[in-house]
């Protein structure tokens, strides 16, 4: 999953890169090595409680702001 979103980020974060190119491979290690430190820092800073309370929180907040467009546009 991280080698994914690494490489995706890599890909956002360059500028003027044509598709038939790779991002730079410094990039790539720079935002694998910052997606594996922050999970480090999720779970170092109380396992998986912090995690589960913003998923819970977003998801929430999602199904909110849904109700609320199906409320209004009356679908």
């Amino acid at each position: 999953v991280i080698n994914g979103a690494a490489y995706t980020l890599s890909i956002v974060s360059t500028n003027n890169l044509s598709a038939d190119k790779e991002p730079a491979r410094w990039i790539r290690i720079f935002w694998a090595v910052a997606l594996g430190g922050l999970g480090l820092a999720l779970i170092f800073m109380g396992g998986l409680g912090p995690i589960q309370t913003i998923s819970i929180s977003t998801g929430l907040l999602t199904m909110i702001i849904i109700v609320m467009i199906f409320i209004l546009y009356d679908i």
